[in-house]
């Protein structure tokens, strides 16, 4: 987890999730709780997309795209944000001109779709992974493809 100090009130910059479920989540122990399902969650996509890709795909594709893409993104924000504090609602479409506002809801579309059809492959992936491994019983599976496994 990165943190970065942004005032004397201890709030964290715009990298920072404990700062942010802060904010957003009364009890010290369920901002625990989210921040533990987010990281498992995070974790299992990236492991699951890694047993389908391989190590070093996946590096890449974190070293070279995701990262760098991300911390351009974030720090973007958080320079709106601290130009213009009253954007701090919608600082990811603000960040776009108005004219690429409407291309950006639909890449954020197709991106969370692509997202939640990688969590349910993951799920799978470990759920039949620990079905194998005798961790859980026996499951039925019916696969949609007839040519490929994978299609559930």
């Amino acid at each position: 987890m990165v943190v970065m100090q942004t005032d004397n009130d201890g709030e964290g910059g715009v990298l920072s999730l404990a700062a942010l479920t802060r904010k957003g989540v009364p009890t010290r122990a369920k901002r625990w709780d989210l921040i533990m399902m987010l990281g498992v969650i995070g974790a299992e996509a990236l492991y699951a997309d890694m047993g389908h890709f391989g190590r070093k795909p996946i590096n890449q594709a974190w070293f070279f795209l995701v990262f760098p893409s991300l911390l351009l993104n974030y720090m973007g924000q958080g320079s709106l944000i601290l130009g213009h504090p009253e954007t701090v609602n919608d600082s990811f479409y603000l960040l776009a001109p108005g004219w690429a506002r409407l291309p950006l809801v639909v890449l954020a579309t197709m991106a969370t779709v692509i997202a939640s059809q990688s969590v349910i492959s993951g799920a799978f992936s470990s759920a039949r992974q620990a079905e194998r491994l005798g961790y859980l019983p026996h499951m039925t599976v019916r696969h949609t493809g007839q040519h490929e496994e994978g299609q559930i």
